[in-house]
């Protein structure tokens, strides 16, 4: 029985001591497992973030605001400080206004530019007079697509009567030098051209409605609007800057428009009196006759609108006149049209003519 009991005893000690060589190295491996396999998780994870390809990054419509902005303000930080003989004031070479496009446009897109508006002498630099450059307005609706390879690209359609309707494109591309977003190319299309018969039409009724601001916004905005009595055009007739037609409403100065035929005496009006004498338009609105580019002659004066516009388009509104007076009481009004630099006709002389003694 003892023996039984040393036996068993004995057993049991192996037993433990088996046991416990199992239990340790599987303690062993669960505790250094975590250890290991970490760092090289770890590793991978890195791994992937170093090597992976790069997220596509992409123009939202508040960058784009804000680019659009900033394209339009670094190109009037130049031309709208200029000094007497038109040379910018803040900027003395080339290099100091590429310097300065360079925040929102590519190189290319700086120096085309520059050629266009501007020019480098040994002065300075020289500041293009010419109609005030278009911008794509982020205050608009626009238009935002996506080209690819961090390539977008703005559309807007604009409108008015200087222009007619254009649609400009803007070409942006992101600039990993720069990390921004950079005006590459702009272009614009002309959508509609307003036919000469059509601005004539509108020139006519903005006098009916003595809408001087609508008249204003059909004149040609190089050339003004020559006023002349009669159909023997002269360089004693009267011209007009835009900005001064839209001012008749409230101008109440005597201007001489030139001498009344067959009295010789001087056409002292105001424009508003004179627009009432010699532009009456109200039996225009429907009238008797239009001729484009056909230089009738009606009275005794000679017509030499050719010869003084020999580019332009001209188209006259004429009355009859009425069977009361046999016809005397016949008048017209010939809008002198020329293309502007979008090609567009716009107003450059409305010329009177009526019978006179």
């Amino acid at each position: 029985m003892k023996r039984q009991t040393i036996f068993a005893s004995i057993a049991g000690v192996v037993l433990l001591v088996v046991l416990a060589l199992i239990t340790v190295p599987m303690m062993d491996d669960d505790a250094t497992s975590p250890a290991e396999d970490h760092p090289d998780d770890q590793t991978t994870e890195q791994e992937q973030v170093e090597d992976g390809p790069d997220l596509a990054r992409e123009l939202d419509e508040e960058t784009a605001d804000q680019l659009l902005s900033d394209y339009e303000q670094v190109f009037l930080d130049v031309v709208d400080n200029v000094d007497d003989e038109q040379y910018a004031v803040d900027f003395d070479t080339q290099q100091e206004v590429h310097d300065h496009f360079k925040q929102v446009m590519t190189p290319s897109q700086s120096q085309t530019i520059f050629l266009n508006y501007f020019e480098a002498d040994d002065q300075g630099v020289y500041v293009i007079p010419m109609d005030g450059k278009t911008f794509i307005n982020p205050d608009e609706d626009y238009e935002l697509t996506e080209r690819g390879d961090e390539r977008y690209t703005i559309e807007q359609t604009q409108s008015n009567p200087q222009m007619g309707t254009v649609t400009f494109r803007y070409d942006i591309r992101y600039s990993n030098d720069q990390e921004a977003w950079l005006i590459r190319e702009t272009e614009s299309e002309q959508i509609e051209d307003t036919d000469a018969e059509e601005v004539a039409e509108n020139v006519i009724h903005a006098i009916d409605d003595q809408d001087m601001s609508a008249l204003a916004d059909w004149t040609h905005t190089s050339h003004g609007i020559l006023f002349s009595p009669y159909v023997n055009v002269s360089d004693e007739d009267l011209i007009f800057s835009e900005a001064e037609i839209a001012n008749f409403d409230e101008d109440d100065e005597i201007y001489t428009w030139g001498v009344y035929d067959g009295r010789g005496d001087d056409i002292d009006l105001t424009p508003e009196d004179y627009f009432d004498e010699f532009l009456p338009t109200n039996l225009l609105i429907e009238p008797d006759d239009i001729y484009v580019n056909e230089f009738s002659q009606h009275g005794n004066v000679l017509n030499n609108i050719d010869d003084y516009f020999p580019d332009a388009t001209v188209v006259e509104y004429h009355h009859e006149g009425t069977d009361e007076y046999d016809g005397m009481d016949w008048f017209s009004i010939h809008v002198v049209l020329e293309e502007n630099e979008h090609g567009q006709y716009r107003v450059v002389a409305l010329v009177s003519d009526q019978w006179t003694i």
